[in-house]
């Protein structure tokens, strides 16, 4: 979790521009020109994954480390100002998850988002019922609140702003009490135009380069019935994809090239990598080979690095 001002995008190089380079480098040297080696699997001989296993594979994305490591980015938070702090978050980020877990981490009041016919008619008995809400114990003492989805607080229509305006001054000016609100990214800009928007005191998650999106795609994957832990490889090269749980551990693992294009490829979203790799997997058919590498573990295969998101294929 870092400030909204700190995030950074994963950087990659381009696996085109890097050919396009290489094929330059080759001409003026002269070198021949050598074929591509034929895939190990093709990706029409490989098989989907049953959807228990797929969900095995790749579970949703459990945001409760998140929410703790907000709860030590607000640090002293609500004694310390402003009243009001933010969570930034891309589309599949899921800032309205992991502001949820934070309420019931501390008891706070979560506040739903409000009908659109509400927005259309300003919300005056939303924010009524709010304010009386957060008064758990007295004026003096308000309860603290989320808001997770500000994005849902507005329309994009003549009468669809008021309720916006008034509840980002109420809320600013101190007058909801402490409270976090989550919002959309691409809301958050538009929302820049509707009302001056503070940065101090915004949160983002930080964007996972390939070596964060190694470990939390290896660290995810469940064992399949038999107890054998998955070992991802890739489907033209045969080469491991992700490194094996023990090194994970040590942290002295190579990050290979298909993660690190994934991640900037997403732009370090592990909600849109999670998605792209859930919709790559695939398991190779049951044949001879597959028999031979039964005692080596589930083994799964992704396609080249021509495309970060690659499938897999388990045995």
């Amino acid at each position: 979790m870092v400030a909204l001002a700190d995030f950074q995008l994963p950087r990659a190089l381009d696996p085109a521009a890097v050919r396009k380079r290489w094929g330059t480098v080759k001409q003026v040297l002269g070198l021949r020109r050598t074929e591509a080696p034929a895939p190990v699997r093709l990706e029409a001989d490989l098989q989907a994954l049953p959807p228990a296993r797929l969900a095995s594979l790749v579970p949703p994305i459990d945001w409760t480390p998140a929410a703790r490591a907000l709860d030590a980015a607000i640090g002293d938070w609500p004694a310390a100002e402003p009243p009001v702090r933010f969570l930034i978050g891309p589309p599949h980020a899921s800032h309205a998850d992991i502001l949820r877990r934070w309420a019931v981490m501390h008891g706070a009041l979560t506040v739903a988002a409000p009908a659109p016919g509400a927005v259309l008619a300003g919300g005056e008995s939303w924010l009524a019922a709010w304010q009386a809400a957060t008064q758990a114990t007295g004026v003096h003492s308000p309860r603290c609140w989320v808001l997770p989805a500000l994005e849902r607080c507005y329309l994009r229509h003549a009468n669809g702003l008021g309720l916006i305006r008034r509840l980002l001054w109420l809320a600013l000016s101190g007058r909801l009490g402490p409270g976090l609100i989550g919002c959309d990214s691409w809301a958050w800009t538009y929302l820049q135009h509707v009302w001056d928007l503070p940065q101090v005191g915004a949160y983002t998650v930080q964007g996972f380069d390939g070596h964060r999106l190694t470990a939390h795609l290896a660290n995810c994957a469940d064992p399949d019935p038999d107890g054998r832990l998955p070992r991802f490889c890739n489907a033209c090269s045969s080469t491991q994809v992700l490194p094996d749980l023990d090194q994970i551990a040590r942290g002295d693992f190579t990050v290979s090239s298909q993660p690190k294009q994934l991640a900037a490829r997403c732009r370090g979203n592990p909600g849109i990598a999670r998605l792209y790799w859930q919709a790559r997997l695939r398991v190779e058919p049951e044949d001879g080979r597959a028999a031979e590498a039964a005692d080596d573990g589930a083994e799964a295969r992704a396609p080249g690095d021509q495309n970060p998101a690659a499938g897999l294929a388990e045995r």
